[in-house]
């Protein structure tokens, strides 16, 4: 139940877009609000309802870290107006809610928790299974201080003696770690999340069910003024400080002019006016126009393949209500209207798995001469089969990295075998909590780089894997070693964490085969708005590097050892140009690629002359 309290502290001011009266101070309704993880009933949350923005769910950000972080921060007014919050670990925001706007001066520090991690806090952890430990994060240089500037985008901030309050999607969005830990409000009750990539809030149950949500969908109900304005103003805010900036794809997308000028600005130079035309329907009343907006913006300004709009599901499951935006999502995902480099290297395995499955079969396992190959198409791990297996029943799951342990004991247990190829030429990626441990099944130093687009750091985390798979992670993992000459085949469709294993393995040795692998590689956050829409983004916190800090993960591994593919003629594919498919026959020649690693890793052993 709501209650109305008219705020009695004169400080108590907005961010400067919506002035406060000088006779009082704002007023605003707090709501004691359920929290669910849409399985179980959990702690609830107090959340405001400000008058400016009746229909936008606010919340203090010592309380909202309180809740989800279980830590006590405090909050300090200042003679100068501004008020300080401060962490035990001693890194503060300083917040002004007269100019809008959050200083940090050392944001990676008061944002990502510090080492040892609790298990379930791991880090760069995104799955539930104990395969890798984070055993060292260092950044190279100290923090470049970060403004938050929130009245530039008409968003509006209050504090009092006890906290500074803030739209809870923005605090969500900026407090999220890379556990995906967050918060997204539907109208009744607040959804907590945390999980993998492949699990995001759009589909955690109940999400979309509240009456509020159901009447929107359904075009009962439209939105209300105050959310269109901040619904637009916080993807503005968002994109414009919380986006990774992999790069641009061939060009496609609007990475460079939103780094510029930020996403507003950005849109006015999509050809034929269709940035207006996308800007007028984000500002809807229509939820179905504003989410069609949403998922088309994405399509054209994101093209690197993380960045994707996730909310379209409940709208499109009610085809039947919306014949017309059906018929415009069907449009907008062809080819030419739709150019997200992940789905390019989806729809080419359809000519690269004929090719492969007409030598090979589909064998995750095989050994010719002196080499063993596996097969790994995704890093996408089994984990209610691997929480079974650490409990001692089943077998171990043939995901990825059940194959990787499995091809490697396998190959070790044959004295004839010097080689181990990892196939992933047709690889999509997936988790890099799954990737990593497998390149720690065979090296002992595992240094995952990154850079802070936001602080201007680059961040080297050093993990340990359980090598021995005993479930501990501990000194007689060292014991176990695989003293092979590691390949790793690629094409330009190993994309994500299919792109970054290789560049990975290389730096440990490895050979590249084949060709250059097909970049698209980030840590992905999942952000939320106040009015419901949910999507991926490739994160700031984390924009990859190789292991020397250089931002070249994106143009993908250089083979070491180049095998010509057989091109196909009259193809035009005028978006991705470099994914056109070919014939991929050469790369399965079993005893060519014996024969490769043989003569590459000879010639390496010689001595110098």
């Amino acid at each position: 139940m709501k209650k109305l309290i008219i705020l009695c502290f004169c400080l108590c001011l907005t961010a400067g877009i919506l002035p406060v009266p000088a006779e009082g101070a704002p007023t605003f309704t707090v709501q004691s609000t359920p929290v669910t993880n849409g399985i179980s009933e959990l702690e609830s949350l107090d959340l405001r309802f400000y008058a400016d923005t009746p229909n936008i769910a606010y919340v203090g950000i010592k309380a909202y870290m309180a809740w989800m972080l279980k830590e006590d921060v405090s909050v300090t007014s200042q003679p100068n107006g501004t008020w300080v919050i401060a962490r035990a670990n001693g890194t503060t925001l300083v917040a002004d809610p007269s100019a809008g706007t959050l200083y940090a001066e050392n944001w990676t520090g008061f944002q990502t928790p510090e080492l040892p991690y609790i298990k379930t806090k791991i880090g760069l952890k995104d799955t539930s299974c104990e395969w890798t430990q984070i055993t060292d994060l260092v950044y190279d240089i100290a923090p470049t201080p970060v403004t938050f500037d929130f009245a530039k985008y008409n968003i509006s901030m209050y504090a009092d003696e006890e906290d500074v309050y803030l739209p809870l999607a923005l605090v969500s969005n900026l407090l999220e770690d890379a556990s995906l830990d967050l918060m997204a409000y539907n109208g009744e009750k607040l959804f907590t999340f945390s999980g993998t990539m492949g699990s995001v809030l759009a589909f955690v149950p109940g999400f979309y069910e509240s009456k509020k949500m159901i009447s929107l969908i359904n075009g009962e109900t439209q939105r209300a003024e105050d959310e269109i304005r901040e619904g637009y103003a916080e993807l503005c805010f968002i994109t414009d400080y919380l986006y990774g900036h992999p790069g641009a794809v061939n060009g496609a997308n609007l990475d460079e002019a939103i780094r510029e000028k930020g996403l507003d600005a950005a849109l006015d130079d999509l050809p034929d006016g269709k940035g207006e035309k996308y800007r007028q329907a984000l500002h809807s009343p229509s939820y179905a126009e504003y989410i069609l907006a949403l998922n088309n913006v994405f399509n054209v300004a994101f093209s690197e393949g993380h960045t994707t709009f996730t909310t379209l599901n409940p709208l499109l499951e009610r085809q039947d209500l919306y014949p017309d935006i059906f018929a415009q999502y069907v449009e907008s995902a062809t080819a030419e209207n739709n150019p997200v480099r992940g789905s390019y290297a989806l729809n080419f395995n359809t000519y690269l798995d004929p090719v492969r499955e007409q030598f090979w079969g589909n064998e995750t396992y095989r050994e010719f001469g002196n080499t063993a190959i596996v097969r790994i198409d995704s890093f996408n791990p089994d984990e209610e089969a691997w929480q079974t297996w650490e409990e001692g029943k089943g077998e171990m799951p043939m995901d990825a990295l059940g194959i990787a342990c499995n091809g490697l004991k396998k190959a070790a247990a044959n004295p004839d075998i010097k080689n181990f190829i990892f196939d992933l030429g047709g690889n999509i990626g997936g988790s890099q909590d799954l990737m990593q441990a497998i390149v720690g099944l065979v090296s002992n130093d595992v240094v995952f780089t990154g850079y802070n687009e936001l602080t201007k750091q680059v961040i080297r985390t050093s993990t340990q894997t359980d090598r021995n798979m005993d479930g501990v992670i501990d000194e007689k993992d060292k014991d176990v070693s695989y003293p092979f000459n590691f390949g790793v085949l690629t094409t330009r469709a190993a994309f994500s964490c299919g792109n970054l294993f290789p560049i990975l393995m290389q730096e440990k040795g490895a050979a590249v085969i084949g060709e250059n692998s097909g970049g698209g590689s980030c840590i992905v956050q999942v952000m939320v708005l106040s009015d419901g829409p949910v999507f991926n983004m490739s994160s700031y916190q984390w924009h990859l590097r190789n292991t020397d800090g250089e931002d070249v993960v994106e143009k993908g591994a250089d083979p070491d050892i180049p095998i010509e593919r057989i091109e196909i003629e009259d193809w035009s594919n005028t978006v991705f140009p470099t994914l056109i498919p070919g014939d991929y026959s050469p790369y399965y020649n079993e005893e060519t690629l014996d024969q490769l690693m043989n003569d590459y890793f000879a010639q390496k052993e010689e001595p110098a002359a």
